[in-house]
């Protein structure tokens, strides 16, 4: 179930994409093994993917393929009142409630987890909110390029070591996505649905896993290391982020402090038992 990920694609695809692509007959196969009933097709090649686009039952759908026929993803229309009720709750109680909900999509992904996107807009901003089908928010991202596809979050093969890991550490969960890039000593970001926490394992250039950061509402966070953090020099600035890290040796809460007064941001971090590291 776990073996696959999505590694996130930071650019546009227009210059990729080919309108009369050849369709290699394992994907004609695939794809009417799945579609029976499917009206209007019409192929796309975009990057390494070939794209149908048609209508299935009346809505409109988009099913992303690898030439050896293998399904991929499939991208769904849906309407707003057709959502789960917990993503509905879910936007009702976000930062973007009074943003006006222009587009929603179904994405059906190959053993990865359901997500639903909805595309908000703003005044001349516009946004992608990606929730899982109980209602998780997985990310927000800002939508920089008005692309109609989310190839981003097409499956892709991950590492052994890192798949065997994460059936082994968190046997249930399911994979949201997974970012291939380096920062701060780490290679992969793998970002789980574990029940309704969300979680991010991170591992180095050598697939072993470093540590899996967990967020953490300030209102959960002990006594104790609260009353620690206020005593740092940072205790009166505002918390942007709070997360409880594990590893194979420590639990610690990491804060990102932001000053009220200019754009610095400094970091805190602090044992569970109240020990400031």
């Amino acid at each position: 179930m776990l073996s696959l990920a999505a590694v996130a694609v930071l650019h546009g695809c227009d210059d990729d994409e080919d309108n009369s692509p050849k369709v290699p007959s394992a994907v004609k196969t695939t794809f009417e093994q799945m579609y029976p009933n499917a009206t209007n097709v019409r192929w796309r090649g975009i990057k390494d993917y070939i794209v149908a686009e048609f209508r299935d039952n009346g809505a409109e759908t988009d099913a992303w393929f690898g030439e050896s026929g293998k399904w991929y993803m499939s991208e769904v229309d849906v309407t707003y009142e057709s959502l789960p009720t917990d993503v509905k709750t879910a936007f009702q109680a976000s930062d973007f409630a009074s943003w006006s909900v222009d587009d929603v999509e179904k994405l059906l992904r190959n053993e990865m987890a359901t997500l639903y996107v909805l595309e908000v807009e703003k005044g001349s901003e516009d946004y992608n909110l990606f929730y899982s089908e109980d209602g998780v928010l997985v990310k927000s991202e800002l939508d920089r390029y008005d692309s109609d596809y989310h190839y981003d979050v097409i499956p892709q093969q991950m590492p052994a070591a890192v798949s065997d890991f994460i059936k082994l550490k968190y046997p249930t969960a399911r994979i949201a996505e997974v970012l291939r890039q380096k920062h701060e000593g780490y290679d992969y970001e793998v970002v789980l649905l574990d029940g309704k926490t969300l979680r991010r394992a991170y591992f180095d250039s050598g697939n072993a896993w470093i540590g899996t950061e967990t967020p953490v509402a300030v209102a959960d966070i002990p006594a104790a290391v609260m009353q620690t953090l206020q005593g740092t020099p940072y205790g009166a600035w505002d918390i942007e982020s709070s997360a409880l890290w594990v590893n194979d040796t420590h639990e610690w809460y990491r804060f990102e402090m932001g000053d009220p007064q200019s754009d610095r941001v400094e970091r805190v971090e602090i044992l569970t038992d109240g020990t400031l590291i």
